[in-house]
């Protein structure tokens, strides 16, 4: 009888499954900024944020090669980006740098 209450004990409440594929997902990519160099690179669960002061053309430069390593560790790990959800976001006024869309590696 103490099998069977333990048995339902275990068998109640959240599905471990659910628990354990989150936190492999979160180790999995611990180490997506390891590599980026110039940026800010943030995780929020499944998005990800870059982010550089842009200043000037090598900023820009800079900053576009930090996106192509995040790209790359992506393809490496057999994974992808969701286009449809990038933004591109300009707070204040660069006078001097003249700001035109980052390119993903497909485009």
């Amino acid at each position: 009888m103490e099998r069977c209450l333990m048995c339902k004990m275990c068998c109640q409440g959240v599905s471990q499954g659910t628990v354990l594929a989150a936190v492999l997902f979160i180790i999995m990519i611990s180490d997506v900024d390891e590599n980026v160099k110039s940026s800010i690179v943030r995780l929020f669960a499944d998005d990800t944020r870059i982010s550089r002061k842009i200043t000037s053309e090598e900023d820009k430069v800079l900053l576009q090669k930090d996106l192509n390593v995040i790209y790359d560790w992506a393809n490496k790990n057999l994974m992808k980006f969701n286009e449809n959800k990038f933004e591109q976001m300009s707070h204040g006024e660069a006078k001097n740098v003249k700001i035109e869309p980052y390119k993903t590696q497909s485009g």
